[in-house]
């Protein structure tokens, strides 16, 4: 089988880097951190470019931000598509001190497809279930949190109300940590 070529996969040629960024953790805290992260991996992700790149914002959201709701709803009506990063669970690798390991580490991205809107001129044309399909490419085996990330399920083809739905559950491991203020120089 050949290789993947990263040019081909990521806007910048290679994936984000695993890890959080510090000051999102040091701001919202290490699981919010977490879900802001993997929307980036999502924006980073070259094939999904035809959603993501269009002018309207908040495409990608994340399940703790406040304005979910309406970020949804006006993604759902502007282009007709909407992805939302939630945390699903995790199970305790080990006893740290002021640290809590997971392995797994599982979350989720929820897909929501307005398919009149989404398949005319204004939207992007990719369906949820097309979507579904580039998130788990985009995660398979991708080094995020502290470790690799495993796509655990998928379901496509669900509804909701007039909306097409799409589900991607993924794990990986991930190490809670402190904040920086909480620790000695």
């Amino acid at each position: 089988m050949p290789n993947i070529d990263l040019t081909k996969c990521w806007i910048t040629g290679a994936p984000p880097q695993a890890a959080p960024l510090e000051a999102d953790i040091n701001e919202h805290g290490s699981l919010i951190a977490f879900q802001m992260h993997a929307v980036r991996f999502i924006e980073a992700w070259l094939p999904l470019a035809p959603v993501i790149n269009q002018t309207r914002s908040n495409i990608v959201t994340y399940a703790d931000k406040k304005t979910v709701i309406s970020d949804v709803a006006k993604t759902l009506r502007s282009i007709g598509l909407s992805m939302v990063v939630g945390l699903e669970n995790g199970t305790r690798k080990s006893a740290m001190i002021h640290a809590v390991a997971f392995d797994p580490f599982t979350f989720v991205v929820n897909i929501a497809e307005n398919p009149v809107t989404n398949r005319s001129s204004r939207g992007s044309g990719i369906t949820a279930s097309a979507v579904a399909e580039q998130v788990m490419f985009c995660f398979a085996g991708a080094q995020l949190g502290n470790g690799s990330c495993s796509i655990r399920s998928f379901v496509t083809g669900g509804e909701e109300g007039t909306l097409q739905t799409a589900e991607v559950k993924i794990s990986t491991a991930y190490t809670i940590m402190p904040s920086a203020s909480l620790m000695t120089e």
